[in-house]
């Protein structure tokens, strides 16, 4: 790092307090010698978290985290240190030398504005167009109102060939460009086409807010292609990394420490608009790593709550299974000063929902009934223990041997060996096997893997 760098640095921490910025999220009270607060990074029943004004610095005496005013930015809000610089720059009334751009940096930024420029385009549609009324119609039947329209810029595409791509033309844009953000699409024979028509539109946003692509919902009788559409991969859009509503969601995943999952745009839409603000949704993908690295800078603590019919179920369980291979992939070393902070092993459920319901229905309904769904979430393992239950007919021999197939391997990857040791128990008695048995394929099975 450079001297004028180091120095710049130096200066923020000089002007900004660290109790001004950890207070805008730990309650903290005066003792001798600086401050102590319930700690922000794991569940502390007891203030062990202490900030020290003389330094600069906090520690916590039980996750044993500690750092200084960038530390605490970057691990409690999940920025990076370029990002906290900024903000912190901001707070201290530094000027940020301006740095030059390099020419993925510059074309990065031009992709973007161009989706902000198509996305207002999208949103007026959806407002004032004649041609969205159908559109109109369906997000109020499903419940949407003005604050979750806005709250997530919805939008609506129409039924036509390239309007979108002359709009864009229009304001400068190449069309190289629009084929580049995944906006227009070229045919085999060299012509171009805008990617969405005759769909409800929904801005997909990256962490810090700023739209990288879209989704796209059909709509109306005559509509051709699949129900749902999603742009095509891009340098800034990656539906297997990119959580539908993250952007929104973090502030309240942080407070409550709880991320929900759900499949569903509208869900996440409904979810936000009646005031469940910890909701998330997949793209039509299931869990991968990438999405768990997002999702473990706010929370290590997520709750999958999808369709509650048999499909959804299914889907349920896959999505589980691959949640648990990503954080098993993410294992922090036991070394590392955050093995037991905000990055320790996350208490992953799954939220079974009632027969034949999607989310929003159920969080519409009210009456505290999505709370209850919430707080009823099984641990994975018990919910695959349940899930082999419904799929095999255990009263047959060919039920308890494919039942013992599909759970073994999954008993196996519990790494906690008390916790494993009670799950093999719950195995042998289910298939109707000796504890002496079932334990040794259990292990063999966690050689194999």
């Amino acid at each position: 790092m450079a001297t004028n760098d180091r120095n710049m640095i130096g200066e923020i921490k000089r002007r900004v307090s660290i109790t001004a910025v950890v207070g805008r999220s730990v309650e903290l009270k005066k003792i001798r010698g600086g401050y102590v607060g319930l700690c922000p990074f794991h569940t502390d029943t007891e203030p062990s978290f202490h900030v020290y004004m003389d330094t600069g610095r906090y520690h916590c005496f039980g996750c044993k985290v500690k750092g200084d005013v960038f530390d605490f930015l970057c691990e409690k809000d999940g920025l990076s240190f370029g990002d906290a610089l900024e903000e912190l720059a901001k707070l201290a009334g530094v000027e940020l030398p301006t740095r030059r751009q390099s020419g993925a940096d510059r074309k990065t930024a031009r992709l973007n504005e161009l989706l902000t420029a198509a996305s207002s385009y999208y949103r007026e549609r959806l407002l004032n167009d004649l041609r969205a009324e159908a559109a109109r119609k369906y997000l109020s039947q499903r419940g949407v109102t003005a604050i979750g329209s806005t709250m997530f810029q919805l939008g609506f595409a129409p039924d036509c060939w390239d309007e979108l791509l002359r709009y864009l033309k229009e304001r400068g844009y190449k069309v190289a460009e629009m084929v580049a953000a995944g906006v227009v699409a070229r045919t085999p024979k060299g012509s171009y086409y805008d990617h969405f028509r005759g769909r409800i539109i929904f801005p997909i946003k990256g962490g810090r807010g700023q739209v990288v692509g879209f989704g796209g919902r059909l709509v109306g009788k005559d509509g051709k292609g699949p129900k749902y559409l999603n742009g095509p991969a891009t340098s800034l859009f990656d539906k297997g990394s990119v959580l539908y509503g993250l952007d929104l969601a973090a502030p309240s995943v942080r407070k409550v420490d709880l991320a929900v999952i759900v499949e569903g745009y509208l869900d996440a839409v409904i979810a936000h608009q009646q005031g469940e603000g910890n909701v998330v949704a997949t793209l039509g993908t299931a869990l991968s790593e990438r999405h768990i690295t997002a999702l473990a800078k706010l929370t290590r603590h997520v709750v999958l709550a999808l369709d509650g019919d048999r499909a959804g179920d299914v889907a349920a369980l896959t999505a589980a299974e691959s949640l648990r291979l990503a954080l098993e992939a993410l294992a922090i070393p036991a070394t590392s000063k955050l093995a037991d902070g905000p990055l320790a092993p996350a208490s992953i459920r799954i939220a079974r929902l009632p027969q034949g319901c999607d989310p929003d229905e159920v969080i519409r309904r009210g009456g505290g009934e999505w709370g209850a769904v919430l707080a009823t979430a099984l641990p994975v393992v018990e919910h695959c223990f349940q899930v082999a239950a419904y799929r095999q007919d255990l009263a047959t021999a060919t039920g308890r041997v494919a039942a013992e197939s599909w759970l073994t391997p999954i008993v196996a990857a519990v790494m906690n060996d008390v916790e494993r040791n009670a799950y093999v128990q719950q195995l042998a008695e289910l298939i109707g096997t000796p504890v002496s048995i079932m334990r040794p394929r259990v292990e063999a099975a966690r050689v194999i893997s």
